[in-house]
């Protein structure tokens, strides 16, 4: 047996490894994605209006975290509930917060919007007002995706 068909006997027929493969490329592919994205939104907008694009993926980004995080403890609770009027009353209750939190943190965006684009010192200051439909969206799709 040659060295060849051991490496893919023991190593790609391994489903650990195999499914470690795809995660690394598929990262990869991302990151050369964002990579290529953030080199043509740069040379399109300038530093100033890139700036400001950055700032905002980033708002976005600290809000997506939280998401995610709320988002991961409602999959925990729900799987390991057995009974369904529970997982039916959890699931109401979590998309019940989470509307009531998008609409909290985009408020709170739309009348904080002075004070953040003067902290940020963004070019354009009127484009924090798109964030907040966006983030009251992003909070009820996120939950109802986990």
């Amino acid at each position: 047996m040659n060295i060849k068909n051991l490496i893919k006997e023991k190593v790609f027929n391994n489903p650990f490894f195999a499914g470690s493969l795809i995660m690394v490329i598929g990262s990869n592919l991302y990151n050369a994605g964002q990579f290529f994205y953030h080199i043509v939104a740069g040379r399109i907008l300038g530093p100033a209006y890139y700036g400001d694009l950055a700032a905002l993926v980033n708002i976005l980004g600290i809000f997506g975290l939280v998401q995610i995080s709320i988002g991961l403890t409602i999959v925990k609770f729900i799987a390991s509930e057995k009974n369904e009027d529970k997982i039916r009353g959890l699931t109401r209750w979590a998309i019940f917060w989470s509307c009531g939190f998008g609409i909290l943190v985009a408020s709170l965006l739309v009348i904080f919007t002075p004070f953040i684009s003067k902290f940020l010192q963004l070019a354009q200051p009127s484009s924090i007002y798109f964030l907040a439909p966006i983030i009251a969206l992003y909070a009820v799709t996120n939950i109802t995706r986990s």
